[in-house]
């Protein structure tokens, strides 16, 4: 399962934590920049094939903010 199988389910709807209202917006489609190597990680071209074969090419989602506020940890969320 890719993490973003949770996050399919979300484009289009809006996190409320608080007062503060996110817009989910867009998936986030991945380039490249995960499979090359830095520091003491190599580089690793799997990291795409997987994303490509298992998550649509996506990891993650775009969003803007609709109601600014302050978000506290351990405030609970709500999809909306």
């Amino acid at each position: 399962m890719c993490s973003s199988d949770l996050e399919t389910g979300w484009e289009g709807k809006k996190l409320q934590v608080n007062g503060v209202v996110i817009n989910l917006t867009l998936m986030c489609p991945r380039c490249v920049m995960p499979t090359i190597g830095f520091d003491e990680f190599r580089k690793d071209p799997g990291i795409m094939r997987t994303l490509v074969q298992h998550c649509q090419h996506s990891l993650g989602i775009y969003a803007e903010v609709e109601q600014p506020g302050s978000i506290q940890v351990g405030a609970p969320v709500q999809l909306i």
